[in-house]
């Protein structure tokens, strides 16, 4: 049986990937269920890809702030060490996004599968 614990680890077959801590209360499980219960299991993807897209674009937004923070402070020479921490959080951000990213396209991928075995076709997303 495959787990995707969304927000929180990631169990897949190839392993295991670490997302950031985003707290207890919106830590969600999307398990595979048997394929009598499969317009659940497509609801609770559905639910855990909206989770997702609202957190990879708060990081994606913060990513832009801190990015724009490091811009504007690199041209004072007394601040060039804030500049930089800035640009590190921006690329930390934009890192975590990356991996609500892949997070999202495995559920979609899921849900597509899960489509496909009960014959309907499934929109492009």
């Amino acid at each position: 049986m495959k787990i995707w614990a969304i927000l929180g680890i990631s169990i897949s077959a190839l392993g295991v990937a670490m997302l950031p801590e985003v707290g207890e209360e919106v830590i969600a499980l999307v398990k595979e269920l048997p394929p009598d219960k499969w317009q659940q299991e497509v609801q609770t993807i559905d639910e855990a890809v909206v989770k997702l897209t609202d957190l990879r674009n708060k990081e994606l937004s913060n990513a832009a702030w801190a990015q724009n923070q490091g811009d504007r402070l690199q041209f004072q020479s007394q601040n060039l060490m804030d500049a930089k921490r800035y640009w590190n959080e921006a690329d930390a951000s934009r890192e975590i996004a990356s991996r609500y990213q892949e997070e999202i396209d495995k559920l979609e991928a899921r849900k597509k599968e899960i489509l496909k075995q009960q014959g309907i076709e499934s929109s492009p997303s």
